[in-house]
Formats: structure tokens, C-alpha cells, sequence
């Protein structure tokens, strides 16, 4: 399968030199974090389409981009920060289409989210949420993806969206999956909800973005899975070297990172 690589996978190199050694490692495409998502919510469009022009001159394609999180309020409209969450998640999205994604990632639930967010009426301003926002992507042919995060929280809250909100997708989050022990919640029962991936290792402590082969975590279920499903996007791998300071510059990693990726499916 193809794979897609974070632009935050090294700290080092420009942005042009990271997309350089992106497209010399075989990796047909990347992924924008939050933190240039916030970078281009700050600056003019001019400066979205000269980031467009920037990865398709490599030959890249961009698979996901992720909504930032931290602050965000989707589960209750009677606060002035959901209307403000709302419409940042709406300039998220027509940003990802700017540069053809094929998904928006946008999280249920930000870093101070309530103890009872899993009850009905957080559960339902959530569906009401995530159904307008799909319609939003729709008219931009972006995807919108809900992610595993934080349990016993996230699952209830995955369940629900999926079984409600009509063109929903999952972002299967490999990390969380292992550092909370509930890779059987989502696997096989959402295989098929799963339009883009968040692939990292560690171990099962600490969500520490590690490369794939530095920690614990078994892949294959996953790799028999969506091949089983007949899966057609990318292997989006989230390793980030600002967490867990891992040895390597941007042009030793994106070659590390497409060889252990391709030892994973062998």
C-alpha cells in the first residue's frame, strides 16, 4: 500500500528541503499537522497555494490534514467558543481542499473536554456538529474523519458518529489504540469506516510518535485488515520528532521511514 509521511517527522530542513527528501525516499505523499494548519489559518490564501504548488512540484499529493484541537468545542453550542470552533473547522476544511486532500481530520473532543461528554446531551450537539461539517466537506470533496483519542472517552463517542452521521469516516490512530489497550474496540468492526490513518509505535504507556519498529506495536492485524477490506488510501504515518527526540535529520529519516514502513507489509 502507499504510504503518506507527516511533515513533522524531522525537525530539521526547510519545508522545501522535508517535500525534497519525501519524494527521493519513494513516499508518494504527505500529511500537515496541526501546526502548519495553524501556520496557514494565520497567513493569506496566496500562501495555501504556494504550499499546493510547493508539494505538487515534488509529484506529492496530500492525504490528510488535521483541524487543530486543543481549544476547540464541538459538543456544546450554548458557548461562544463552539460558533468560533465551528468556523475555524469550516476554514479547515475549504484549506484542505485548496490542497487536494483527501481528508480533514477533526477531533470530538479538545484537551478540557467534561467527564460526562459521552452522555446524550454532548452526544447529540456532536452529531448535529459533525453532520454539518460533512456536509461542508462534501461540497469540497474532502472527506471528515473522527479519531480515536483519548479512552474509555473516545469510543463511546466513535460509535455513535459513525452510526449517525451519514458519510462520516474514521482516522484509526495506531498510538492511542496501544497506549490505551483498545485496538479489538476498533478492529475489524470499523475497518471499513476507515478513510486515513495516524500509523506510529511506542510502548503502551506513552503516546510517544515513535518510527514504526522502535516500540511494541504489532501492525499486522491492521495491514491483514485493510487489505481484507480492499483499502485503496494510504498508510498516513504520524511519527513526530519533536516528542520523542529520536535520532535522524530529514533526509536520513523520510529513507528510514519508507524502509521499516515497507518491512511492515512483507
Amino acid at each position: 500500500m502507499k504510504i503518506s509521511l507527516s511533515l513533522e517527522y524531522a525537525e530539521s530542513g526547510t519545508l522545501a528541503e522535508r517535500l525534497h527528501a519525501v519524494a527521493e525516499a519513494g513516499i508518494p505523499a504527505v500529511n500537515l499537522g496541526t501546526s502548519q494548519i495553524r501556520h496557514l489559518l494565520a497567513t493569506a490564501p496566496s500562501e495555501t497555494e504556494l504550499l499546493n504548488e510547493q508539494i505538487t512540484g515534488h509529484g506529492l499529493a496530500v492525504d490528510w490534514v488535521h483541524a487543530p484541537f486543543r481549544l476547540a468545542v464541538l459538543y456544546d453550542s450554548s458557548t461562544e467558543l463552539y460558533h468560533i470552533s465551528m468556523g475555524l473547522m469550516k476554514s479547515v476544511i475549504t484549506s484542505g481542499a485548496a490542497l487536494k486532500a483527501a481528508t480533514v481530520i477533526v477531533h470530538a473532543i479538545n484537551k478540557d473536554f467534561p467527564a460526562d461528554i459521552a452522555t446524550p446531551k454532548y452526544l447529540d450537539q456532536l452529531i448535529t456538529s459533525y453532520r454539518v461539517l460533512v456536509a461542508f466537506g462534501n461540497t469540497y470533496g474532502v472527506k471528515i474523519a473522527v479519531e480515536n483519542i483519548d479512552e474509555p472517552y473516545s469510543l463511546p463517542i466513535i460509535e455513535t458518529l459513525l452510526a449517525e452521521v451519514d458519510g462520516l469516516t474514521l482516522c484509526f490512530d495506531t498510538g492511542h489504540a496501544e497506549k490505551y489497550g483498545v485496538w479489538d474496540n476498533y478492529l475489524p468492526a470499523y475497518l471499513n469506516k476507515i478513510s486515513s490513518l495516524h500509523i506510529h509505535d511506542n510502548h503502551g504507556e506513552v503516546d510517544e510518535h515513535l518510527i514504526p519498529g522502535d516500540g511494541t506495536i504489532d501492525f499486522s492485524a491492521l495491514l491483514y485488515g485493510l487489505h481484507s477490506t480492499g483499502y485503496t488510501g494510504y498508510l498516513g504515518v504520524e511519527c513526530v520528532q519533536r516528542v520523542s527526540d529520536y535520532p535522524g535529520d530529514f533526509l536520513s529519516l523520510a529513507s528510514l521511514i519508507k524502509t521499516r514502513m515497507s518491512r511492515l507489509e512483507n
